[in-house]
Parts: C-alpha cells; sequence; structure tokens
C-alpha cells in the first residue's frame, strides 16, 4: 500500500509519493544500512552417472573369448 503524505503548508505536492524520509533505510538496506548479502550461488545440476558399457566377455564352446554388445547384439572377437 503506498501512502502520501499531507504537503506542508504552502508546498504543492505535485502528485509525488513521499514513503521514504531522509535518511531512512532503503528496500536495498537492511535496519543497520548495510546491503543484504548476495543470494548464495545455484546449485550444480548433478551429472547422470556414466552408461555402463554394452561390451561383456563370454566364452564360446571351445573356451575363446569373446564380446557381445547388450544393446545390439553384435559379437566380435576382439575387445572393441
Amino acid at each position: 500500500m503506498t501512502t502520501t503524505a499531507a504537503p506542508e503548508k504552502g508546498k504543492k505536492n505535485h502528485g509525488k509519493s513521499h514513503i521514504a524520509r531522509a535518511g531512512a533505510a532503503t528496500p536495498q538496506q537492511n535496519i543497520l544500512g548495510r546491503s543484504p548479502p548476495p543470494p548464495p550461488p545455484p546449485t550444480p545440476t548433478p551429472t547422470p552417472p556414466p552408461k555402463p558399457d554394452p561390451w561383456i566377455s563370454a566364452t564360446d564352446a571351445n573356451g575363446k573369448l569373446y564380446y557381445i554388445n547388450r544393446e545390439t547384439n553384435e559379437t566380435v572377437w576382439e575387445r572393441p
């Protein structure tokens, strides 16, 4: 709510609002006349965990090692 002080006798108000007095704290200052502390920095967005390696190892019927991609079902003899 905005209040307007009555103009002194002989002076015109000119439609201006007289909320703050001389020496009064402004909205940017606290009662002690100091500016408020800056806001804390934003919380960083956590990084998602790394995606698991799609390649797993297996052995064939002869005991030879090969690799299977769990996402594509591709198989290879050498580790990609």
